[in-house]
């Protein structure tokens, strides 16, 4: 049996609670449109592997699986964001403490 290292997200479903439902399976495959990047928009530089179709998805999964790329790809993407909920945390003790000090 193959273990299954992916995970699609759909930009139609925000939020980082489904958005790391990803990481249960490996790594998530993002969807790029030409002219908007959803999750480049959302989070910035990423490291998740992207289509612009999601017809796209089963080729780059082989290419990845047959580049031996798994556990590199998998590695990158938790690093992302075990490095990304740090931020985000330190972000909105920020912004509390702003707000806070504007009362």
């Amino acid at each position: 049996m193959h273990r299954n290292y992916y995970s699609p997200e759909l930009s139609e479903l925000r939020g980082l609670s489904f958005f790391a439902l990803g990481y249960k399976a490996g790594f998530p495959i993002v969807e790029r449109r030409l002219g908007f990047d959803y999750f480049g928009e959302l989070y910035g530089s990423y490291p998740f592997p992207c289509v612009l179709s999601w017809n796209e998805a089963p080729s780059l999964i082989d290419h990845i699986r047959s580049h031996g790329l798994e556990d590199s790809v998998i590695a990158s993407c938790h690093s992302w964001r075990r490095s990304y909920k740090a931020t985000l945390r330190e972000r909105i003790a920020a912004s509390v403490h702003t707000l806070l000090a504007a009362k």
